[in-house]
């Protein structure tokens, strides 16, 4: 980060300066300002966009998305303002705020709590020195003065977090160089076309298969009930449907993260306004053998996550059935083979 111009930083609100106290790490200074000057603590205008500045020069477009996804895990794990957050809302923030707008419309009840510990964070990242810290809080505070003229900006008088010990860096980096791995695919390739030789005719034999070939293609009647489903076999059925078709055929075997994210937000605009974007995605990086944390992912978002995507993914294949009944009819030998019974 390079200073402000002559070295002169004149910061004009006192959030930005309690900003600047807490990232240099004056702890003395940051609480006289939150009592003498911010009494119900800093309110939320120049935060955010100071932690979008520090992020745009730690998640550079060059760099594998994934990094942030790290950053966002040992934030968690090693700092103590981050210590019970979401390791998955503060990745949707941070990407967001480098480009990924979409994502920004996830908004936890800790918001206030994500933006300014993953600022702490991104600082600590960073290494800046005090000029370098001006330079920021007097860029963050020009585009909140731009942001004004464009919206309206939330009330001074309502704290985003209180002023507390807990907003201290650690001053020890959570990246190192080995996590900046360049991006492979700078541009977003297109989904593969489902392959006609591998197509087959061969329907689905089991009640959640033939359950859930009607419903993607629309046809629901009074045949099969999905309360005379088991519940147990439409997850396996879906979710190794769900694989094959994404792994084996939709998407490149490595994939970057604007081509997952692009499956998931085709769904939501397509098939499920609902669809939770952060973790319908992580469902489909854990198929390609990611880790990812799972905190917060339980079987109702697994289900529906996986039937809405794989409806988009044949959506994407022209409706075209026989692609359809193979990744089911592939799906329930698969199950087969992993020594259950799916009920016929």
């Amino acid at each position: 980060m390079g200073a402000p111009e002559g070295g002169n930083a004149v910061l004009r609100s006192a959030e930005a300066r309690w900003l600047r106290a807490a990232l240099i790490g004056d702890s003395r200074e940051r609480r006289r300002i939150a009592l003498e000057e911010l009494p119900g603590g800093p309110p939320f205008q120049v935060t955010p966009l100071a932690c979008g500045v520090a992020a745009r020069q730690v998640f550079g477009e060059q760099w594998d998305r994934r990094l942030i996804t790290t950053f966002a895990r040992r934030l968690v794990e090693r700092m103590a303002a981050a210590a019970g957050l979401m390791p998955r809302e503060i990745e949707a923030y941070l990407r967001g705020m480098t480009g990924e707008v979409e994502l920004l419309m996830i908004v936890p009840d800790e918001l206030g709590d994500i933006i300014v510990a993953s600022l702490l964070g991104l600082a600590d990242q960073l290494a800046p020195d005090d000029r370098a810290v001006d330079a920021l809080l007097v860029e963050a505070e020009r585009q909140t003065a731009v942001m004004a003229t464009l919206v309206e900006l939330p009330g001074t008088d309502q704290a985003a977090v209180p002023d507390s010990d807990r907003w201290q860096r650690t001053f020890e980096p959570f990246l190192t160089s080995d996590d900046f791995v360049p991006r492979a695919h700078p541009v977003a390739r297109p989904p593969r076309p489902f392959p006609a030789e591998e197509g087959r005719s061969t329907l689905p034999a089991s009640q959640a298969g033939r359950y859930l070939r009607r419903l993607l293609r629309g046809e629901m009647d009074d045949e099969l009930r999905a309360s005379e489903v088991p519940m147990a076999d439409l997850l396996r059925v879906a979710r190794l449907a769900f694989t094959i078709a994404v792994r084996s055929y939709y998407l490149h075997p490595d994939p970057d993260l604007f081509e997952t994210m692009a499956l998931v937000s085709a769904t939501k605009a397509r098939r499920w306004p609902g669809i939770d974007l952060m973790k319908a995605e992580y469902l489909t990086r854990l198929v390609f053998g990611e880790k990812v944390p799972l905190d917060g992912i339980t079987n109702r978002d697994v289900l529906p996550s996986c039937v809405f995507m794989l409806q988009t993914i044949i959506d994407a294949w022209g409706g075209d059935d026989a692609a359809l009944c193979s990744v089911l009819a592939d799906a329930e030998e698969g199950i087969a083979e992993q020594g259950n019974v799916l009920a016929r």
